[in-house]
This record gives C-alpha cells, sequence and structure tokens, in this order.
C-alpha cells in the first residue's frame, strides 16, 4: 500500500491537532512530517508559558485532544500527578484549570504516543526547521525548508499560528 506524505507547516496546537487527528482518521498510511523550528511539536507559542499564573481558560474536562474519549487529558493528568503538584488548579467546585505549560506537555506526549500508529504503519515526524516556500505542481506540493530540505507531499496544512507579540 501506498504511504501518502503530508506536510503541516507549524507544530503549536493546531499543528499537533491535525497530525493526530489525521493519522487516528485515516485509512491508509500516512506519512505525516511537522515543520516546527522549535524544540519540541506540540506546545506552540501558547501551552510553553512557564508563569505558573498562566492557566487555561477553561476545565480540565474539556481539553481532550480525542473528541471521542474527552477524559483523556484528565487522566494524563492524574498519570503525571499535575493536580498533586499544583491543588490551586482545583476550583472549589472541583473543575481543575490546569497551567497553560502543563497542558503544552500533555500535547507534546499525545503528539509522541501518535508518532507510530500501528492501526495503519502511518508516522509522525518533527523536523526542526523553518518553512521557506511551498510550490504546487499538479498533485504534488513542494515545501522548502530554510536549511535546504524540500519535502514532496500530497497535502500541506499551514498551522503557523499567531507571531510572538511586539510593540508597535
Amino acid at each position: 500500500m501506498t504511504v501518502r506524505r503530508i506536510t503541516i507547516v507549524g507544530g503549536g496546537f493546531s499543528g499537533a491537532t491535525a497530525a493526530v487527528q489525521l493519522v487516528r482518521a485515516s485509512p491508509v498510511p500516512l506519512a505525516v512530517t511537522i515543520v516546527e523550528p522549535r524544540e519540541t511539536a506540540g506546545p506552540g507559542l501558547a501551552y510553553s508559558a512557564v508563569d505558573r499564573d498562566h492557566r487555561l481558560n477553561g476545565p480540565a474536562w474539556g481539553h481532550s485532544l480525542l473528541p471521542e474519549d474527552g477524559g483523556h487529558f484528565t487522566r494524563w493528568c492524574e498519570a503525571e500527578g499535575v493536580l498533586r503538584r499544583d491543588p490551586e488548579a482545583v476550583a472549589p467546585d472541583g473543575n481543575a484549570f490546569v497551567r497553560r505549560g502543563d497542558y503544552g506537555r500533555y500535547l507534546a506526549a499525545t503528539l509522541a504516543a501518535h508518532a507510530r500508529w500501528p492501526a495503519t504503519g502511518s508516522t509522525i515526524e518533527h523536523l526542526r526547521d523553518r518553512a521557506r516556500l511551498a510550490v504546487i505542481d499538479g498533485d504534488a506540493i513542494e515545501t522548502r525548508t530554510e536549511a535546504g530540505r524540500s519535502l514532496d507531499s500530497a497535502m500541506l496544512i499551514v498551522a503557523t499560528g499567531n507571531p510572538l507579540p511586539r510593540l508597535q
């Protein structure tokens, strides 16, 4: 069976989530490459926050990456001891508002757990680089990177998110 190649430019929340959902849903083998300059794909800018007061805007039970398993993130928090280390995360009503950095670790861990998807033989690879150019030629898409790599794929997803904040 032919492996379909997919390139995702941007390895934050949107890029990581797209990769996970693609390998889970595809009936054919995929080779997904995430082009992301950060050391870790998954957290991106939004969920790599180190400030202890930066928390998710909603309770943990609403943040699973797996729509069919709403408790996935909550179970990950329990297994990783997130709430034990951060008892302030639990509100009086029992809902947990986890730190953004912890959610970033969850994103990276979930992405890593899908890097080799046995159901179809699909893979997800993180290429630490920046995309410079995409060229479409018929059904083929070539993505070129700053380091001079050339990635040929059948699909390109641009998930670059927001730029770093700056003063105007």
